[in-house]
């Protein structure tokens, strides 16, 4: 962003805004409100003038319509930039939570992740906490305001288990009982599945699916909410599942743990 970054730029279009605020400017006041020398600004001035942004009228400075398209075009352009940017920071200044004690409106709660989900107390002190905007008995959602600190988190552990291709064999190559037993022994929150072969491998060994659809995504989000994910994957799909889960690390601070696990000959 340029604007950002160019401090001749970002200074004529603060002279602009000031020249278009106050029709009768002197040079001196231009100087004061951006503190800058009286010289520093004359120099700008001159260049702006030159430029066909300003024009002076007995000592006076008057913004053209070139000025003025100029100015308008550029603070456009930022405050696109600076909208995308909160986006993607994704602040909040509202969220929702699942009452945990009955709540009233105005209540100072304390917020913390419980099995995945965000839960407001009202008796009970966080290192994150908020006002209640509305009244809540337990197990209601209640909006809360104010949000201060963040909340106590350990992302969770995501158990990716490798299974042989279709052409490997696909499911016919696969203990049930070695996935009884590793399930049992990871005893994992949420499980999912990538493809067709991870479903007849689960479901011959009984266990039920949390994630069919989306998967990764689906599992990239319980693990970040604190969750420990067994994620079944055919060796085919394996590079895609470990490539994504490393593009997603190198944007986050605290980095998804994950281990591979794979069936014995």
């Amino acid at each position: 962003m340029k604007i950002l970054r160019d401090l001749r730029l970002s200074t004529e279009l603060l002279i602009l805004l000031e020249v278009i605020k106050n029709p009768h400017i002197k040079l001196k006041t231009i100087a004061e409100k951006l503190d800058i020398t009286v010289q520093g600004a004359s120099e700008y001035l001159r260049r702006m003038k030159k430029n066909g942004f300003i024009q002076d009228i007995g000592r006076e400075y008057r913004a053209t319509k070139k000025g003025i398209e100029f100015l308008h075009t550029n603070f456009s352009e930022l405050k696109e930039f600076v909208d995308l940017k909160i986006s993607e920071l994704n602040i909040i200044d509202v969220c929702a939570a699942i009452a945990k004690t009955p709540i009233k409106k105005g209540d100072e709660v304390g917020l913390y992740m419980e099995n995945g989900i965000l839960v407001a107390y009202a008796d009970k002190k966080s290192q994150s906490k908020g006002t209640a905007l509305s009244n809540a008995e337990i197990g209601e959602d209640v909006a809360i305001k104010d949000l201060d600190g963040m909340v106590a988190l350990s992302p969770g552990k995501m158990h990716i288990v490798k299974l042989p291709s279709i052409r490997e064999g696909g499911s016919s190559s696969v203990s049930t009982e070695w996935v009884k037993k590793l399930h049992r022994e990871r005893n994992p929150h949420k499980l999912g599945v990538v493809g067709m072969v991870s479903q007849a491998v689960v479901r011959k060994a009984n266990l039920v699916p949390d994630f069919e659809f989306a998967p990764l995504l689906c599992a990239v989000e319980a693990v970040e909410r604190g969750l420990s994910v067994m994620l079944f994957a055919s060796s085919d799909q394996i590079h895609n599942v470990v490539s994504t889960i490393e593009n997603i690390n190198s944007t986050i601070e605290d980095k998804i743990d994950y281990e591979i696990l794979e069936q014995k000959e």
